[in-house]
């Protein structure tokens, strides 16, 4: 059995000046998780949501992370870049409600 938990790794990802749709640019530092490499194409990077008030560490319980991420199974982390979010932070205090506003922007730019 694999423990998700240690082999993801924690990353922070710093945005100066991110665009949001309503044409808002602040300060946005991203906490998230990571399994698996990006590949040489930078095309294999899936980026993991869920819609609750919860932890994305419930993708990592083994239950999900088991179900999803061994070898052949839908999100085979052998194969893919999973991200998941930890906390989204503005100025040093939480912006998670800014978060929807990032996944509209990112949703309109793909058209």
């Amino acid at each position: 059995m694999t423990a998700w938990k240690q082999l993801a790794k924690a990353h922070e990802l710093h945005m100066p000046e991110f665009s949001f749709a309503n044409g808002e640019r602040r300060y946005v530092k991203l906490h998230c998780r990571t399994l698996g490499q990006l590949n040489s194409e930078r095309n294999n990077a899936v980026l993991l949501l869920h819609g609750t008030t919860g932890s994305s560490m419930q993708f990592l319980q083994p239950d999900m992370a088991n179900f999803l991420f061994e070898r052949d199974q839908p999100l085979d982390h052998n194969e893919y870049f999973l991200i998941t979010r930890r906390r989204l932070f503005r100025h040093h205090r939480s912006t998670s409600h800014h978060f929807y506003r990032i996944v509209s922007a990112v949703d309109g730019a793909r058209g």
